[in-house]
């Protein structure tokens, strides 16, 4: 056995997944619509060569949003449990700088432009 060779190849940085590297990388820089639905939120973005995107929220437990960026938002997360939290009570409303999705435990701050989130515990406090 190598030592010297192992410990040389742990210290290399690891590398990112394929799945996981950014095919076309852009920035989203506004939201142009938003528009609550029955069980989620569908947000409409624009990125910074003026594509438009897709954004979907949905608030699934009151402290658990899932969001969704991009195309395919229909198809079943391969990342959750078949018995995950699907649906809680929440509300959205209309500020100057954007809007904010309210369940009992979080919230989620939405601002049109630029383009930001911000995930807030019932305290007010700032989680992400």
């Amino acid at each position: 056995m190598d030592q010297a060779g192992l410990v040389a190849r742990a210290a290399q940085p690891a590398r990112p997944a394929s799945d996981f590297l950014p095919r076309d990388p852009r920035r989203i820089q506004r939201v142009r619509t938003l528009r609550p639905r029955r069980d989620r939120i569908e947000i409409t973005t624009e990125d910074d060569r003026g594509a438009r995107g897709a954004i979907e929220v949905r608030p699934v437990a009151p402290s658990i949003i899932r969001l969704h960026i991009g195309a395919g938002a229909a198809r079943a997360s391969r990342l959750l449990d078949a018995d995950a939290p699907a649906s809680t009570d929440w509300s959205v409303d209309e500020n100057a700088t954007g809007w904010s999705v309210y369940t009992s435990a979080v919230s989620l701050d939405i601002d049109r432009e630029p383009y930001r989130l911000r995930l807030k515990d019932a305290s007010g406090n700032e989680r992400f």
